[in-house]
């Protein structure tokens, strides 16, 4: 998945040449090589008891007339305990993802629909009654001219990357030199009547960015119902809050797919970039695995993600891939109980692509019987 990168003046190369005979001469200087940045869109904030949400750009200077890719490798650590000690989570997952620098930059399909205003978050739920740390560690390089290996692959249920190529294999172009780091770490004590959290980015950022206010004079009556009906699942789900997605996906089940495909192509507009974006776009992830009926073991070579939405069967290789996590259902058709049984646990990489999720399981999964 290409992505919107900040491009700007032309790239320079000077070459200087040397007359053979003066061999004492020093050696020309190196061409001086694009100029990689990490600007800050939104955030970094910090909550009580571990929680945190940062979104970034990578900006490309001095290089508008260069082909390549925004190549960063992450290292993913989180470790989590309930406070009598015993384990909650504990996973470390590391991987490479691209970000294809490339013009005319309006083929990325995200940045057309208007989902283009970061390139990379780094959110997290807080955790009460809990003590833990999370580790996101990133490095990020340019590589012009580089063709990516065949490994690199979109969608892949592996890592967390959702739509960009990515893969778990070190490419053979890799090595850490001179990479920049885009790193959180937040450590905590939620504990009775302790309570201490202490978070550090790099880069530092000294003054917090808001992100902007959702328009939902936009939304049309399925994205106002989506978003007035469907509670949020980075608040946490009760039964009651089951039976609610429950009953608006009854009522967009009966939608012609094209239909539901425009409306959360505006719902996704109006939301992109707002302080509300992965709350509100957890409604639509939800939706649809309520929608269709997903495997809770599928083969993993055949399985697509499309967000990077925290997944216990992402953390977990040796296993099937539950599709339809969180959503659980007990038993087939209208009878069935619906229930969403995981927690949210965090989201990283670039923005969720419904739209493209939706075609994905419209034309490889039946649709739920209500």
């Amino acid at each position: 998945m290409k992505t919107l990168l900040k491009i700007s003046s032309t790239f320079l190369l000077v070459f200087f040449l040397l007359p053979a005979c003066e061999k004492d001469q020093e050696a020309p200087a190196p061409a001086a090589k694009p100029s990689l940045s990490i600007e800050t869109v939104k955030g970094p904030e910090k909550e009580d008891c571990g929680g945190f949400e940062w979104r970034v750009k990578f900006k490309l200077k001095d290089a508008d007339k260069q082909k390549g890719w925004v190549v960063q490798k992450i290292t993913f650590a989180e470790k989590v305990n309930h406070c009598d000690d015993s384990k909650r989570i504990d996973n470390t997952l590391t991987y490479w993802e691209a970000w294809e620098v490339l013009l005319p930059r309006n083929t990325d399909s995200l940045w057309y629909l208007g989902n283009g205003t970061y390139d990379d978050m780094y959110r997290s739920p807080a955790y009460p009654d809990s003590k833990g740390s999370k580790d996101v560690k990133g490095q990020v390089k340019f590589f012009a001219d580089q063709k990516l290996p065949d490994t690199f692959k979109k969608n892949n249920r592996d890592t967390y990357a959702g739509g960009l190529p990515s893969t778990k294999e070190k490419p053979d172009f890799w090595d850490d030199k001179d990479a920049l780091s885009h790193d959180l770490n937040t450590t905590w004590v939620c504990c009775d009547d302790k309570k201490t959290t202490t978070q550090t980015t790099t880069p530092e950022v000294n003054q917090p960015v808001k992100g902007k206010i959702a328009d939902r004079t936009l939304l049309d009556p399925i994205g106002h119902l989506i978003d007035d009906g469907i509670p949020a699942w980075t608040d946490g789900y009760t039964a009651a809050e089951s039976e609610q997605l429950r009953a608006i996906a009854t009522e967009i089940a009966s939608l012609p797919t094209q239909q539901l495909q425009l409306s959360l192509g505006q719902y996704t507009l109006v939301f992109s970039g707002t302080d509300e974006e992965i709350d509100a776009m957890s409604k639509v992830y939800l939706l649809l695995r309520v929608l269709y009926n997903l495997p809770a073991n599928a083969d993993r070579e055949s399985v697509k993600v499309y967000g990077g939405w925290i997944h216990p069967s992402i953390s977990n290789p040796g296993t099937g891939f539950n599709l339809g996590w969180p959503v659980a259902a007990s038993g087939f058709g209208p009878s069935a109980k619906i229930l969403v049984a995981g927690a949210f646990d965090g989201y990283l990489g670039r923005a969720y692509d419904a739209v493209g999720e939706l075609g994905y399981f419209n034309g490889n999964f039946p649709k739920r019987v209500f």
